[in-house]
C-alpha cells in the first residue's frame, strides 16, 4: 500500500499544476501578510483606556439581546453566552482586549486561506480517478496484480496526505511571514475558550492548530464526495459542477426540502461548523 501511494504522490507532483496551485497558496499567504502589514502601519494601535465601560456595555447590551432571543434559537442564545462570560471574564481577570498585530494574530486571520487549499484538494480529488479514465492509463493500472479497493484506497489517501501537506503549507508559512512582518507578542498570548458554561484559557499555539485540523475536516468531507462523485461517473467536470453546487448552498436545509432528501441522514457532518467545537 505504502508503494502505491508513493507512486501515486511521485505522479501527482509530475503535474504543473500542483506546483501552480502550492505557488498560488504561497502567494496568497504572502499578499496577505502584505495587506495586513499596510493596514497596521496606517492605523491607530493606542491602548484604550475606557475599555472597561465599552465591556460593560456590550455585556448589556448582549444580555437584553440574550432575554429577547426565544428558546428555540439555540445557536443564538449559545453566542450571546459565550460573548457575555467572555467579556466578564476579562472584566474580572482586568484583560484589555487589545489589536495588537503579531505573529499569532497572522496565524488565525491565515485561516481564510483554508478554503482556497480545500478548492486545491477538491481539484486534486475529482480529478485523480477521472484522469485515469481519459488518458486511457486506467487499462494498464487494472491489468497488474492490485485490487481495485487497493487502487482506489491509495488514491483517496493520497488526496488526504495532499489537503494535509497545503493546510502544513499555510500553517508554518503564516507563521513564517508573521514573524517577519509582526514578530512576537509583547505580553504572554493565550486564547479565552468557553467550554461547557466556563471560560479556560488555552494555549494560543495548541489552539491555532485544533483550529486548522478542525477547518480540514469541511475540506475532508467535500473531498471525499469529489472523489467518490469522479470515481462514479468517471469525469471530473461534473465531481466539480455538483461540489460547486453544494459549496454554494451549503448544504442549506431548503435545498434539502425542495429535492426531498434529508442530507443530514446521508452527509451529517456537513451540517456542522466545526470550528464551534472550539
Amino acid at each position: 500500500m505504502l508503494k502505491l501511494i508513493w507512486n501515486e504522490w511521485i505522479k501527482l507532483f509530475k503535474k504543473t499544476g500542483t506546483y501552480v496551485m502550492i505557488g498560488l497558496l504561497v502567494l496568497g499567504v504572502i499578499a496577505m501578510g502584505g495587506i495586513l502589514k499596510y493596514e497596521d502601519s496606517h492605523s491607530s494601535s493606542s491602548a484604550n483606556e475606557n475599555w472597561q465601560e465599552e465591556l460593560e456595555m456590550m455585556i448589556s447590551s448582549d444580555q437584553e439581546a440574550l432575554d429577547n432571543t426565544g428558546s428555540n434559537n439555540a445557536n443564538l442564545r449559545m453566542f450571546y453566552e459565550r460573548q457575555i462570560a467572555l467579556n466578564e471574564y476579562r472584566l474580572q481577570h482586568d484583560l484589555a482586549p487589545t489589536s495588537e498585530k503579531h505573529i499569532w494574530t497572522f496565524v488565525y486571520d491565515a485561516v481564510a486561506l483554508t478554503s482556497l487549499a480545500g478548492l486545491f484538494t477538491i481539484i486534486v480529488s475529482a480529478g485523480i480517478v477521472a484522469s485515469e479514465f481519459s488518458s486511457g492509463t486506467i487499462k494498464f493500472l487494472l491489468i497488474r496484480p492490485i485490487s481495485r479497493t487497493k487502487l482506489l484506497l491509495s488514491k483517496y489517501l493520497t488526496v488526504i496526505l495532499f489537503s494535509l501537506s497545503l493546510l502544513t503549507i499555510v500553517f508554518l508559512l503564516s507563521s513564517l511571514v508573521g514573524t517577519i512582518l509582526f514578530g512576537f507578542p509583547t505580553e504572554q498570548s493565550f486564547h479565552l475558550a468557553y467550554r461547557d458554561g466556563e471560560v479556560i484559557e488555552r494555549n494560543i499555539i495548541i489552539h491555532l492548530i485544533m483550529q486548522y485540523l478542525l477547518y480540514s475536516i469541511d475540506i475532508f468531507m467535500i473531498s471525499t464526495m469529489a472523489f467518490m462523485i469522479s470515481s462514479v461517473f468517471r469525469n471530473s467536470s461534473i465531481s466539480h459542477w455538483i461540489l460547486t453546487i453544494f459549496i454554494v448552498y451549503g448544504f442549506n436545509s431548503h435545498i434539502a426540502t425542495c429535492i426531498k432528501i434529508r442530507m443530514g441522514k446521508i452527509y451529517p457532518l456537513f451540517q456542522y461548523r466545526f470550528e464551534r467545537l472550539l
